[in-house]
């Protein structure tokens, strides 16, 4: 049996190759063929685009990419033929246009990680409903709220928690001064938001360190950046996970590290900045206050958000406010633990059981070998 896989960035790679690694406990004999990278390639999928050729993030940059987009469309509807499953993993620009050319050639298609719809785009439910056979949620919230739309989606847990139960257990230890209060900076993972993000992260510290003098900034450096900081900084090239493992309060850029973040229980500030077309073009569609993953699944703003028009002194004031204010620190941290408690593990496991039950019922099996 032959399984199209695809994705479109590296955190859709990571997760599809934790969905190919499980699926290959059911189905012994699948062969995968797709979109995808490293982490894919190590599954023993045969890779035909790299994810390092996709990419490609906001409206504007979008449309600058439209070439190389309709290249690939119409290569990878040629792999797919092969194929007696298609998977699609995030990446909606690119995914759903995918998805309507191999439902139309009678592939059964199944979405994992699901297009935000209820944040922009609720047109799309329809083409979901339409060209998708199986939908798979790893956001708690999304099951009722297809389901109040008349679409079927099974939340199979977050592969997030996954991540930092698997990831969190043998951390480095960061050596730290004594008597400093920690603060955590995670400015991102894409090369283009960091560089955005960081003029704002050095007026914020010099900011604190003008409050205070005993602060000690740590710096993630996970994409390679120079930093002219304050002497009281280290730059760490680690696992972010040690910073948040370390620090008693954070600065995060939204993204997936929020909600890291959070199963951390450790309270935040969450910032990011964009291309202002794509804040524009953003703005005229999006139908949620909160962009970050914490707060959407906690259903309210439990943390505060700075969104392109960052004002670097507020931000620096409700850090500092976590750090004066112990009630604060203590109510923020418990809300984030009731945020932790409705996430759910075994995501991509759960996910595998999903499609492996939907080949059942086509009478697809191939050979089955129980998971230990």
């Amino acid at each position: 049996m032959k399984f199209f896989i695809s994705c479109g960035e590296v955190s859709g790679d990571i997760h599809a190759s934790s969905l190919v690694r499980e699926l290959r406990k059911f189905i012994p004999d699948a062969t995968f063929i797709g979109i995808g990278g490293e982490n894919l390639k190590k599954e023993g999928v045969e890779i035909f685009i790299d994810i390092k050729e996709m990419g490609v993030i906001g409206f504007v940059e979008a449309i600058k990419s439209l070439p190389k987009t309709i290249k690939h469309l119409k290569l990878a509807v040629e792999k797919a033929k092969e194929a007696d499953y298609c998977i699609f993993v995030d990446y909606p620009g690119f995914n759903l246009q995918l998805g309507k050319r191999t439902h139309q050639m009678g592939k059964k298609n199944i979405y994992y990680i699901l297009p935000q719809v209820w944040a922009w785009g609720e047109k799309r439910i329809k083409t979901l409903k339409s060209h998708f056979d199986l939908l798979i949620s790893i956001i708690p919230f999304e099951e009722d709220y297809f389901r109040n739309r008349g679409v079927t989606v099974h939340y199979v847990g977050s592969p997030v928690l996954d991540k930092v139960l698997q990831e969190g257990e043998h951390l480095e230890t960061i050596t730290v001064p004594h008597n400093k209060r920690i603060i955590g900076i995670l400015p991102g993972s894409r090369k283009s938001e960091v560089e955005r993000l960081l003029p704002h992260v050095k007026s914020i510290m010099e900011t604190m360190n003008q409050k205070r003098d005993d602060l000690f900034f740590i710096l993630s450096r996970r994409v390679p950046y120079t930093f002219d900081g304050p002497p009281n900084t280290l730059l760490y090239d680690g696992h972010p996970y040690s910073i948040m493992k370390t620090a008693d309060v954070l600065l995060v850029a939204s993204g997936t590290a929020t909600l890291e973040t959070a199963i951390f229980e450790k309270p935040m500030v969450v910032f990011y900045k964009t291309s202002i077309g794509t804040y524009l073009a953003g703005r005229m569609v999006a139908k949620i206050r909160n962009i970050s993953l914490v707060n959407l699944v906690a259903g309210e703003e439990v943390v505060p958000e700075f969104v392109q028009k960052i004002n670097n002194h507020e931000v620096a004031k409700r850090l500092l406010a976590y750090l004066e204010n112990n009630n604060l620190y203590l109510e923020t941290v418990s809300k984030l633990r009731e945020v932790k408690n409705k996430l759910k593990p075994g995501a991509a496991q759960n996910a595998a059981k999903l499609i492996y039950e939907e080949v059942l019922r086509d009478g697809n099996a191939g050979t089955y070998k129980k998971p230990s």
